[in-house]
C-alpha cells in the first residue's frame, strides 16, 4: 500500500508585541482630533493683509514675498507666502468673500490694513466695516493701517483717514447697539469691551481694544521697513 501522508504541522505562533492596540489608539486619537478641528487641518498662524478692493493689498503682498512690484487687478482668491520668516496672507476685499473672513482672522497674529487714501469717500464705509469686525472679536489683534497712494493728488492724510473712519465706526457702533437692545437680530455684533465708549464719540486711541497705527504709504514706491518691523513684531 502507498505510504500515508503526514498532516502538516501548524507554525508556532509569535508572541504578541502589543503594538496592534497601540497603533489603533494613535489612529483613533488622530481621527478624533481631525473632527474636533472641523474636519480639516488647522492653518498655521499668519499676518493678514486686509482692506477694501483697490486698496493695494496685492501689490504690497508681492513686494513683501517676491521683492518686486507687480501690476495687479482686484482678485477673488487669497494668496499666501512668507516674508522674512513671517507667513502673510493676502485676503481679497470683495464683499462677496466676507463669509471666509472669520476663518482667516482665526489664524491672524496681526493685520496690515490697506485703503486708497486718494478715494477715501468711496472706501470709508467698507474699511470701517472691516475694522469694526476686527475690533469686536473676542481676541482682537494689533493693526497697521497704511493710507496708500499718498503720492496721488487729493490723497487724504492719516489724520483725516483716522477721523473719517472713526465717524463711520461710531455709526456702526450705535446701529449695532440699537439692534441688540431691540432684539431685531440675535446675531448682531453689539458693542462690547473697549468699544463701549460710555456715551463718548468713538476714538481709536481711547476705545480700540488693540493698538491701531495709521501711516502714509505708497505700495509701489515706499521703503518697506515699517511693514517689516510690524510683521516681525507679530511673529
Amino acid at each position: 500500500p502507498p505510504p500515508r501522508e503526514e498532516p502538516e504541522k501548524a507554525a508556532p505562533e509569535e508572541p504578541s508585541s502589543g503594538a496592534g492596540p497601540a497603533v489603533a489608539a494613535v489612529a483613533l486619537a488622530a481621527v478624533a482630533a481631525f473632527f474636533l478641528l472641523g474636519g480639516k487641518k488647522k492653518d498655521p498662524p499668519a499676518v493678514l493683509i486686509l482692506g477694501p478692493c483697490g486698496g493695494g493689498k496685492t501689490v504690497l503682498f508681492h513686494r513683501l514675498v517676491d521683492g518686486e512690484v507687480v501690476e495687479t487687478v482686484s482678485s477673488m482668491q487669497s494668496r499666501e507666502g512668507v516674508a522674512k520668516e513671517t507667513r502673510v496672507v493676502d485676503f481679497p476685499g470683495h464683499q462677496r468673500l466676507r463669509g471666509g473672513l472669520e476663518a482667516a482672522l482665526d489664524r491672524a497674529t496681526g493685520v496690515v490694513f490697506l485703503l486708497d487714501a486718494s478715494a477715501l469717500s468711496n472706501q470709508a464705509k467698507a474699511a470701517a466695516e472691516l475694522l469694526f469686525a476686527l475690533m469686536t472679536r473676542e481676541q482682537p489683534v494689533e493693526v497697521l493701517v497704511l493710507c496708500n497712494k499718498k503720492d496721488i493728488q487729493g490723497a487724504k492724510t492719516p489724520a483725516r483717514v483716522k477721523l473719517t473712519l472713526a465717524t463711520e465706526i461710531e455709526t456702526l457702533r450705535k446701529t449695532a447697539g440699537t439692534i441688540a437692545s431691540t432684539g431685531d437680530d440675535d446675531e448682531a455684533a453689539a458693542p462690547k469691551g473697549a468699544l463701549a465708549t460710555d456715551g463718548k464719540f468713538f476714538n481709536f486711541d481711547q476705545h480700540a481694544p488693540a493698538k491701531i497705527t495709521f501711516l502714509p504709504f505708497s505700495a509701489n514706491a515706499d521703503d518697506l521697513t515699517p511693514v517689516s518691523e510690524f510683521l516681525a513684531g507679530c511673529a
